[in-house]
């Protein structure tokens, strides 16, 4: 916490983890950090640290309206109908932040975020929970009551990636049932030694299952993986390779592991005396791309790992193109032409980072379901 103060002085306070409640008492108390929790600041030349107090009840936080930005500008709002993670991947940050207990909110609450969206014209609404699916009952609930409001022409995704061992084929056709359409689900490694190792604390063959169930019952599936975990290899990318065209799954993602301090897979990392760059400088320099590796292993070199980027990337492309080319077929022979251009890796960065075409985006995966 010194060096952080010692290279930015402008800084006067730093809020930690959930700041709704300390940030509001802070102001109340007119600026002064020794009368509420979650803060870092300093005294002195000494880095003092107040660790949060999580807020157990968070149906009694108002949902963000953004009334004064121009929303013209971003992408829709995304939803968290829950916070926290009870499981400890080695890669993830919800422990460091003390947010590993599970805290979801009431099916009312939901409803009532998605009444005021809808109610300004927003049709898509993804989901960006910890873990969504924790609470089996909970996901029910949340069913039963997006139906009773009969959103019409309402779309609904998961958008960050769900544990696959929480779903079950039942909980997959209530999902589509009222609206659900686009899932992403956190695979991360291919085979079971590589999950061990991640302690993703579930194994191939639930992932297998549910990667199966969702694709079944008409859904877009995404998957996520990532590559640099402790002992793996190029055979362990290969199964990963495998699993993503085993399917007929939308999408796929291959990303560098980022050793994030405070994590597990850092403190091995730094241990071990992995790192190609100091974690001072990739976090400076960070890339939502993650196809720079920032450590390399015995078993796994740099070079290997940057392969590995670039072969995922044309696995990628096939997937992709395979499913547009079947998703377009209404528009005739031009459709091996949009489906090309749509799976190269370019076209997508664009996407992304122009919120325009992003809508645009959405608006044509909505034509095309």
């Amino acid at each position: 916490l010194g060096e952080l103060f010692d290279e930015v002085p402008a800084i006067d306070v730093g809020f930690v983890s959930e700041a709704e409640q300390s940030l509001v008492g802070y102001l109340k108390s007119g600026g002064d950090p020794t009368r509420v929790n979650g803060v870092i600041y300093q005294d002195g030349n000494k880095a003092i640290y107040r660790p949060p107090v999580l807020i157990e009840d968070i149906d009694k936080l108002k949902f963000p309206r953004y009334s004064h930005f121009d929303l013209k500008k971003y992408s829709e709002p995304l939803f968290y109908t829950s916070r926290g993670c009870p499981f400890r991947c080695v890669f993830c940050m919800v422990e460091e932040h003390r947010r590993k207990t599970f805290r979801g909110r009431g099916a009312d609450s939901i409803v009532k975020e998605i009444d005021y969206w809808y109610s300004q014209g927003q049709r898509v609404f993804q989901i960006e929970d910890d873990n969504f699916t924790f609470d089996n009952d909970r996901i029910f609930e949340i069913c039963d009551a997006i139906e009773k409001r009969c959103y019409k022409d309402a779309v609904f995704g998961l958008g960050l990636g769900i544990r696959a061992d929480r779903t079950t084929k039942e909980m997959w056709e209530r999902l589509f049932e009222i609206g659900f359409r686009y899932v992403s689900i956190a695979v991360e490694g291919g085979n079971n030694k590589i999950l061990k190792n991640l302690r993703k604390e579930e194994t191939i063959e639930q992932i297998e299952k549910a990667i199966k169930d969702a694709c079944e019952v008409g859904f877009e599936v995404r998957l996520f993986f990532v590559i640099g975990a402790k002992g793996e290899t190029r055979e362990d990318i290969k199964d990963s390779f495998n699993l993503a065209e085993k399917y007929p799954v939308t999408y796929s993602r291959f990303n560098n592991l980022l050793p994030i301090p405070g994590t597990e897979l850092y403190d091995w990392v730094k241990n071990e005396n992995l790192f190609i760059k100091p974690p001072e400088e990739y976090l400076n320099s960070f890339d939502m791309d993650y196809a720079e590796p920032w450590y390399e292993t015995p078993e796994f070199t740099a070079q290997e790992r940057r392969q590995a980027i670039i072969e995922s990337d044309r696995a990628n492309q096939k997937i992709f193109f395979r499913y547009l080319v079947k998703k377009l077929q209404k528009m005739g022979s031009i459709s091996y032409l949009v489906a090309f251009l749509a799976s190269r890796k370019f076209v997508q960065r664009i996407i992304i980072d122009y919120p325009i075409f992003y809508k645009w985006a959405l608006k044509m995966r909505r034509w095309i379901s």
